[in-house]
């Protein structure tokens, strides 16, 4: 089945929906001002939409990044347990992801067929604007099909068993189906639910930051971030702060430590080629455009070796047609991706 995407654009959209809607997104950083008073920042959440095959099967669904990245961090270090208590992993995590799947498709087409009305009012336009704004109102609502979402059993008062099963991912998928789906319609035609958002007092969001590029900035934000997910999705080795920001900065020396990449090959160039928008233009191929193989040798090692430029113009050549792989490892690509267009506003 087909899933659009949200028709959502930070710099052309009413204050009160895109306030709205960044609480959904993720909490960025906290302060406060001079008066004491706690303040935060958000940013809007970003979705990604994908297909995966299973028993020669098609699911599509949608997801926000954020959290996806977190429920697959959890996976990797062991925290998410069955009903019985197994430990799942990155393979028997993945019926469960089909479960979610089928809920959210199963949401998603159902959503506006389950609008109740009786023949003796006259359903107005106003009617179905509300049936679709009370469904991502938190303050009435709160099943936004959020995959960090488990049951739980308490055991005794000071231990509580925390588990998924098929069955909670199918319900949790079918709210996010129709969440998604209110969004979408909301986006559609705002000024149809404008009056709603308005009458809701939440503070105001930071909408844009300038963009930087990669390599050679003195920002180092984004290097930061990106240092973060490389390390929570288990890519690359433990390394100093300091030193993997050199080698982004312009500030390393040949005797700087290399970072190393702990994947295959071809997950290290997939993920290069699919950042480019975060890539300074003088260490782009004019051709593709793509990052130079070389510049990628002088501050990685691949498995602890040492590669030649010709290893990974080979790999880039092979990968070329061949993206649509999508495994688990893959679409945490599709993550970072966009964790990171967050710090490059004028690629989206």
């Amino acid at each position: 089945m087909e899933i659009k995407h949200l028709n959502f654009n930070p710099f052309n959209c009413d204050e009160n929906i895109y306030n709205y809607y960044c609480n959904f997104g993720e909490a960025k950083e906290w302060y406060s001002d001079f008066s004491g008073t706690p303040n935060y920042e958000r940013v809007y959440p970003e979705w990604e939409i994908i297909t995966i095959s299973f028993e020669e099967k098609k699911y599509t669904f949608a997801f926000r990044v954020n959290e996806f990245l977190l429920f697959n961090k959890n996976v990797s270090n062991g925290l998410i347990k069955d009903e019985k208590g197994n430990v799942l992993n990155l393979k028997t995590i993945i019926k469960y992801i089909i479960s979610y799947a089928k809920g959210f498709e199963k949401g998603y087409t159902e959503f506006i067929s389950n609008f109740k009305h009786t023949d003796f009012f006259e359903v107005t336009n106003r009617d179905k604007a509300y049936y679709i704004f009370e469904r991502v109102h938190f303050g009435l609502n709160q099943r936004t099909g959020n995959f960090l979402s488990y049951k739980s059993d308490s055991q005794n008062s000071n231990e509580v068993s925390r588990y998924i099963t098929e069955e909670f991912f199918f319900e949790t998928g079918y709210e996010g189906g129709e969440f998604y789906k209110a969004w979408e319609l909301i986006f559609e035609k705002p000024v149809l639910f404008k009056d709603f958002f308005d009458g809701i007092k939440l503070p105001l969001i930071k909408k844009s930051k300038e963009p930087i590029r990669f390599w050679n900035s003195n920002e180092t934000d984004s290097i930061k971030k990106f240092r973060e997910l490389l390390l929570i999705n288990d890519f690359i080795d433990e390394i100093e702060e300091e030193i993997f920001i050199s080698h982004f900065t312009g500030t390393f020396t040949k005797k700087t430590k290399k970072i190393n990449w702990k994947d295959n090959q071809d997950i290290f160039i997939s993920l290069f080629d699919n950042i480019e928008f975060a890539i300074n233009k003088n260490y782009k191929t004019k051709k593709d455009k793509t990052i130079k193989s070389i510049e990628l040798i002088k501050h990685f090692t691949i498995k602890n070796e040492l590669k030649k430029n010709t290893d990974l113009t080979k790999t880039r050549s092979e990968l070329k047609n061949n993206y649509n792989n999508k495994t688990i490892k893959y679409i945490v690509i599709e993550q970072i991706k966009n964790e990171l267009k967050k710090y490059f506003i004028d690629s989206y």
